[in-house]
Order: C-alpha cells, then sequence, then structure tokens
C-alpha cells in the first residue's frame, strides 16, 4: 500500500471517529435538555421538536449577538498577532530549510 493510500485510510478514519463524536454529542445535548427541561418524550412529535429547536437555536443566537462587542477586541488582537512579514524576514524564512 503506498504512503498516499495510508494517509487517505488514515484520513478515513480520522473522518469517521469525528462524526461518531458528533453523534455522541448530539444525543447528549439533546438528552441534557429534554432531563433538565422536565419535557415529557411522550408529547415529543416531529413539529414540537421543530418548535423546540428553533425556539433553543433563537435563545442562543440572542445570547450569542448580546456577547459578541467583548469578542471583538479579542478578534483585533487576533489580526495583530497575523501581520505580514517583512521583505528581510520572509527571505530568512526561505533560506531555513527542515528536510
Amino acid at each position: 500500500m503506498s504512503s498516499l493510500e495510508q494517509q487517505q485510510e488514515k484520513l478515513n478514519k480520522l473522518n469517521e471517529q469525528i462524526k461518531a463524536q458528533k453523534e455522541k454529542i448530539d444525543k447528549k445535548l439533546g438528552h441534557d435538555i429534554i432531563k433538565k427541561s422536565g419535557i415529557d418524550y411522550s408529547d415529543l412529535d416531529k413539529n414540537e421538536l421543530k418548535l423546540l429547536s428553533d425556539k433553543i437555536s433563537q435563545f442562543l443566537l440572542k445570547e450569542n449577538t448580546e456577547t459578541a462587542p467583548t469578542e471583538t477586541a479579542s478578534t483585533e488582537t487576533e489580526k495583530n498577532d497575523d501581520m505580514t512579514i517583512s521583505n528581510s524576514d520572509s527571505s530568512d524564512l526561505n533560506n531555513h530549510k527542515e528536510y
């Protein structure tokens, strides 16, 4: 098996692990919301699930927009961290070889 095929196999396995972890989180989050809200499973049909998910997402979006101004300061700091390299610095980087 070639190196590229081995890397592709590793990538596929990693993607499967990520998908499984996302599903685990989805189930846990849903379970916790239902449990903590005191919702009866027998009351949950497709329409009720849709309404609940809409309410929860609207609440979270509202919460996120209310806290957004404090996050902009960290975004500006991150932008400053990504400053461009001067020509002299970039030539030094180009001359450095790790391989």
